[in-house]
């Protein structure tokens, strides 16, 4: 059965193993054995890229505030789950506290936030600040922008993003937008808080 939930600040156009890790960008000498841990101070685009060159997995995050220098702070990667609210204590996923260890992924009013993936999970985040702009489909999804794919999004808030809008009919998404996104042979998960700048209109179908 398919399902899509869309709600507002998300726009909709086209329709038709464990992983964590405690190293420094750019230094894999310091990647340990599993599991691995991303610290507030490591590079969290990094370690996703570590997991997805290992074949896939889990990429568990420790409460703090993550921005990169690069746009977008992340880009997801298929077979890589990403979850957040840890402190980096537990010994299983299932004793994470995202209300309690908020994990922040910060765009700095400077830059999107996320790119996902197909086969990718996001879950235990506080989105902020992510800005869309420039030429489409750049500014498309500050929060978070998705082109023909369908990830998983979990206990997650999406808060003051913004979108750029191209014209006064078009819904780019300031928390989340989906692009090419066929609902027949796809399954759509959302379990989001949005409080969102948009685009001139509110969560769309085109």
């Amino acid at each position: 059965m398919n399902r899509v939930m869309a709600v507002l600040g998300i726009g909709f156009m086209g329709f038709s193993s464990c992983w964590a890790a405690s190293f420094l960008e750019g230094d894999s000498k310091n990647v340990s054995s599993y599991p691995y841990w991303v610290m507030p101070e490591d590079s969290l685009q990094f370690t996703v890229d570590y997991a997805y060159a290992a074949g896939g997995g889990e990429v568990w995050v420790v409460a703090g505030t993550y921005t990169s220098t690069t746009n977008p702070v992340l880009t997801m990667k298929p077979g890589v789950h990403i979850y957040g609210g840890f402190s980096g204590a537990e010994t299983s996923r299932d004793q994470r506290d995202w209300n309690a260890n908020v994990t922040i992924i910060d765009g700095e009013n400077t830059r999107r936030c996320v790119v996902g993936a197909a086969d990718t999970t996001l879950d235990g985040f506080t989105v902020t600040r992510g800005l869309a702009q420039g030429k489409s489909p750049a500014n498309y999804g500050g929060g978070m922008f998705n082109d023909g794919c369908s990830p998983t999004i979990a206990n997650c808030t999406f808060t003051s993003n913004k979108a750029a809008f191209q014209t006064y009919y078009s819904a780019t998404g300031g928390g989340i937008y989906f692009k090419n996104f066929f609902c027949d042979g796809n399954e759509l998960h959302i379990h989001v808080k949005l409080g969102d700048r948009r685009g001139r209109r509110r969560g769309h179908k085109k």
